[in-house]
């Protein structure tokens, strides 16, 4: 009753929402039922009733495919690498404007900052591709002062876990830095004027105070972060392939896709993603348990 009581008091608001349930409903969990194609023989032509029943038999070919082992490794160590530069970009840019007293130039570094977000990475992808071009990228001249030679750096695929962690600071910093710097709004500014009074200087305080401010905040998109472990940037890193390092750069999600997509292995490509998917909400729950645990944070 009183659920219905508060439903009639803000039906407006439910309208306004049923759009968007509706749209996250049917492109997020009506197609969860084609998680039965991982557990069929499945073909195209029989359809998913008329697909024999295999049990786990692809989970099995996919733990002993010849590159499985790699591409879980990769997909790891991409993102570790990814997580550990990533993560704290934002609130290292957060926390510095943060001290700026000039609004103009706040405004005009916070906006330079959050342009990139809203390009997309294949837009990216063509913008990295021109800057490292091996006969006219802009980039290659200034590598070269410092005995580099930046044309490799396209065509090698150990500069490329490098190369998606840099773009994706550079792509995300800006928007991400919205949420601590909307989390440092929320301190109360008498706790900086009594630490003042204290004696305690700017160094202490962002100890002190500004950190433990966004502690919270931090936890829960470390959190979030974590589940994504597993699960690599498909778009980031598909478009940043070439065919000279594709072999050697493909994560979970690329894998997936071209075993799925490219060659047609249906069920394989099904059972992969979906033990994937497993995997995220494994990490996620468990870190989520541990933040609870010792910060006294979690996301539920």
């Amino acid at each position: 009753m009183r659920r219905w009581s508060m439903f009639r008091k803000q039906w407006q608001l439910f309208v306004f929402l049923a759009p968007g349930i509706l749209c996250y409903l049917v492109f997020n969990y009506l197609p969860l039922a084609g998680i039965i194609v991982a557990f069929q023989d499945y073909s195209i032509f029989k359809g998913f009733l008329g697909s024999p029943f295999v049990g786990l038999k692809w989970f099995g070919v996919m733990l002993h495919d010849a590159r499985f082992l790699q591409v879980v490794t990769y997909t790891l160590e991409m993102s570790v690498v990814k997580l550990l530069v990533s993560f704290p970009a934002p609130i290292v840019l957060a926390l510095l404007l943060n001290e700026v007293r000039v609004r103009v130039f706040k405004r005009t570094v916070q906006t330079l900052s959050y342009l990139p977000h809203f390009l997309s990475w294949v837009v990216v992808a063509i913008i990295l591709y021109r800057v490292f071009d091996p006969t006219d990228g802009v980039a290659i001249p200034i590598l070269g002062l410092f005995g580099f030679d930046g044309t490799t750096v396209l065509r090698d695929s150990r500069y490329f876990i490098p190369l998606v962690a840099g773009s994706e600071v550079w792509k995300e910093v800006g928007f991400n830095s919205i949420f601590y710097l909307a989390a440092l709004t929320t301190i109360d500014p008498t706790l900086y004027q009594v630490a003042a009074v204290d004696g305690a200087r700017r160094f202490r305080q962002l100890l002190h105070i500004t950190l433990p401010g966004i502690m919270p905040t931090a936890v829960m998109l470390l959190i979030l972060s974590v589940g994504g472990i597993v699960n690599a940037n498909f778009d980031q890193v598909y478009n940043l392939q070439n065919p000279l390092i594709a072999l050697d750069t493909d994560v979970i999600n690329t894998y997936i896709f071209k075993k799925g997509i490219q060659e047609g292995y249906y069920s394989f490509s099904t059972a992969f993603g979906l033990a994937q998917g497993v995997v995220s909400f494994i990490l996620i729950y468990l870190t989520n348990r541990v933040s609870r645990r010792l910060a006294g944070t979690s996301i539920y």
